[in-house]
């Protein structure tokens, strides 16, 4: 899947957005499935079909290099993009893997947050939309270190953008996430976000 062209919006990510659709009706499943009064398939096979099948497609993006924008503005729409590309194979991951389920997932999950907060270390300017991708990788992290820069993300986020969501965003991650994780509690955002609505709103 190549993107021709950015858009002015959602830069690079525009062939990326159904791809997330389909991601997050694999999420209302899987939850359907967790909960089986709400009626939903009965299929762990067919679930995991369709997880292999959007986690090939999401790692077969492309953009495409002859797009016709400055050599500045690719290299923001790149990072832009591939932060969104990562943050999907994450989430991904964690619908299959869930916060806690085991030492291996949670490492491994940590790990590909690193690839997703390499993509968001530019400048304030350029994360102006990458609320959903720092969301998704900053749930995972654990060390003070590692949650300042974070912190520090989300402010960028806000400063450049002025709107409120980003920081309800990271008061979710801090308040309901951080907190939950380090005092022995599911740490969970999706299920916290399902306990808490309205709280989660990286948009």
């Amino acid at each position: 899947m190549t993107a021709h062209s950015p858009d002015r919006f959602t830069g690079y990510t525009t062939t990326l957005m159904p791809l997330l659709e389909e991601l997050c009706g694999l999420a209302e499943d899987i939850h359907r499935k967790a909960h089986p009064t709400e009626g939903g398939p009965d299929d762990p096979m067919s679930i995991m079909c369709r997880a292999n099948q959007i986690r090939s497609r999401i790692q077969s993006w492309q953009w495409d290099s002859k797009s016709g924008v400055s050599e500045a503005s690719v290299e923001r729409l790149v990072a832009h993009a591939h932060a969104y590309r990562a943050a999907a194979l994450l989430m991904l991951f964690r619908l299959l893997y869930p916060a806690g389920s085991s030492v291996e997932s949670d490492q491994r999950a940590l790990e590909m947050a690193g690839e997703v907060m390499i993509y968001l270390r530019g400048p304030p300017e350029d994360l102006r939309l990458s609320a959903w991708p720092a969301l998704i990788a900053s749930c995972e992290l654990q060390s003070e270190e590692d949650r300042v820069m974070a912190i520090n993300i989300f402010r960028s986020i806000y400063g450049v953008r002025k709107t409120g969501t980003s920081l309800q965003t990271l008061k979710f991650v801090t308040d309901r996430v951080w907190r939950a994780r380090d005092e022995g509690y599911d740490w969970n955002w999706m299920t916290l976000s399902q306990q808490f609505p309205g709280e989660c709103v990286p948009i």
